[in-house]
């Protein structure tokens, strides 16, 4: 990217813009000329993004479960906890808040994740 912008400088409302939107701007300057696939690129961008979240939000609700429920809770069978771990990894938004209410679109684990990692102030 830094080549390609050193030959072709962006324009002076694109600069003025955040780095962020650098990647952006480059696949709509190099890939203008192919219909679509500027889009197919975004998609996979952001397809990447989401699997990554998922696949955090899966651990720490799992880590959440064997190491926090479970030893306090030994008796509980297979269903049930994986039933509570789905709740756990479940984003509250569902039930009543839109997306982007702050916190309920965060998961129960990741709020719990925040809680334990947070200083004593005592």
């Amino acid at each position: 990217m830094f080549a390609y912008y050193e030959e072709h400088p962006l324009l002076p409302q694109e600069s003025s813009t955040s780095s962020d939107q650098l990647v952006l701007y480059f696949v709509m300057d190099v890939l203008q000329e192919v219909p679509g696939l500027p889009g197919l690129f975004v998609a996979c961008l952001f397809s990447g993004s989401l699997s990554t979240i998922s696949s955090a939000f899966n651990s720490l609700a799992t880590v959440t479960m064997e190491d926090l429920i479970r030893p306090y809770v030994p008796s509980i069978t297979d269903a049930r906890a994986t039933f509570f771990s789905k709740l756990l990894g479940e984003s509250p938004h569902r039930g009543g808040g839109k997306p982007g209410d702050s916190p309920n679109c965060i998961p129960p684990v990741v709020q719990l994740q925040w809680l334990s990692s947070a200083p004593c102030w005592g």
